[in-house]
């Protein structure tokens, strides 16, 4: 994949480590991204976005271009997560995609997620190298 269609950077939200490894494998695959961060939970996601977007820092920032969120975690849920994303204060954050992830079977999530403006889309787990160069090409055609 050229270059100028890879995402800078790819944010992985799941509290289960595996998925978060096989999704690494899946955006490889598909040469979706410069960098992954993964992460184990929802306020570290949030802490991981303060730091890169919000607080000015020595070097380069790095903001996530796309962020895959799973829904069900402990703590703090997906849908947490996005209300307190809500509310930072955060230019830089205008331009992150966010595509919820989950394997609930309850429609209500799918229905609650479709009605975030924040969220561009739902997907079932498992993450697949398909779905991702679908995203690329809804997201990152050059022409």
């Amino acid at each position: 994949m050229s270059e100028e269609r890879k995402f800078n950077c790819v944010l992985l939200v799941d509290d289960n480590e595996g998925m978060n490894e096989l999704n690494e494998i899946y955006l490889e695959e598909a040469a979706a991204a410069r960098q992954i961060i993964s992460v184990n939970s929802a306020s570290e996601a949030l802490a991981f976005l303060i730091k890169n977007t919000c607080k000015q820092r020595i070097g380069e920032k790095l903001l996530p271009d796309l962020i895959f969120l799973d829904i069900n975690m402990p703590a703090m849920t997906g849908f947490d997560f996005i209300e307190a994303y809500k509310l930072m204060d955060c230019p830089e954050k205008k331009g992150i995609l966010i595509y919820m992830l989950s394997s609930s079977l309850n429609p209500d999530d799918h229905i609650r997620a479709e009605k975030i403006d924040e969220v561009k889309g739902f997907i079932s787990k498992p993450l697949s190298v398909e779905v991702i160069v679908d995203i690329i090409r809804q997201h990152r055609s050059t022409g």
